[in-house]
């Protein structure tokens, strides 16, 4: 999947979910993820088919989970995750996301 400022998303589905809900290239999708599946981080070095992805911090506080990260990839698209209670982001800071494509689910927009 690309998002609108040229980064990219994979996931891994099945060759019946592909047939399923008859997906074709460059049509309009939803991903969706546990939060929980993401980790965040000043920085991150990817490895393998990790997705990785660049934002702002927007929001962050405690949750059951560690600290709660709101990062902003680009204007109307956020993502939640979690970082370690001890991590230095800070709000406006630059960061980066990490998640395994098999945690993102694909679903029809609209």
């Amino acid at each position: 999947l690309e998002l609108p400022d040229g980064q990219r998303l994979t996931s891994k589905i099945t060759l019946e979910s592909l047939q399923l809900l008859s997906l074709q290239p460059g049509q309009k999708v939803l991903a969706m993820f546990k939060a929980t599946a993401v980790t965040v981080a000043p920085t991150i070095v990817g490895a393998g088919e990790v997705n990785l992805l660049r934002g702002k911090v927007v929001r962050r506080g405690t949750g059951a989970a560690g600290l709660e990260v709101s990062l902003q990839l680009t204007p109307g698209l956020v993502l939640v995750g979690f970082a370690d209670a001890e991590s230095p982001l800070k709000l406006r800071q630059n960061a980066m996301a990490a998640l395994e494509p098999n945690a993102v689910v694909i679903g029809l927009a609209g």
